[in-house]
């Protein structure tokens, strides 16, 4: 499925990863080492929801909007 979404050529796509098990998956995946990572495609990492971190600034919302911002997009109204 992250193959398939990195290899669109339609639109843009961010992995939200919280914690180290997500960044893990994206990482074995190989999706980054395709063709349109950074520039269709990226990701932002956050720590996962059950730690403490989860909940200082910036949220994870922001940090996909900065992605999607970065990526040409514009940023979603959560």
């Amino acid at each position: 499925i992250l193959t398939a979404l990195v290899r669109r050529t339609e639109g843009r796509v961010v992995f939200l990863t919280w914690g180290a098990f997500a960044r893990r998956v994206v990482q074995d995946s190989g999706v980054k080492l395709l063709p349109g990572w950074g520039t269709r495609a990226a990701m932002a990492e956050y720590a996962h929801p059950a730690t403490a971190a989860f909940l200082t600034p910036p949220n994870p919302f922001a940090k996909a909007n900065e992605a999607l911002v970065a990526l040409g997009e514009t940023p979603i109204a959560w």
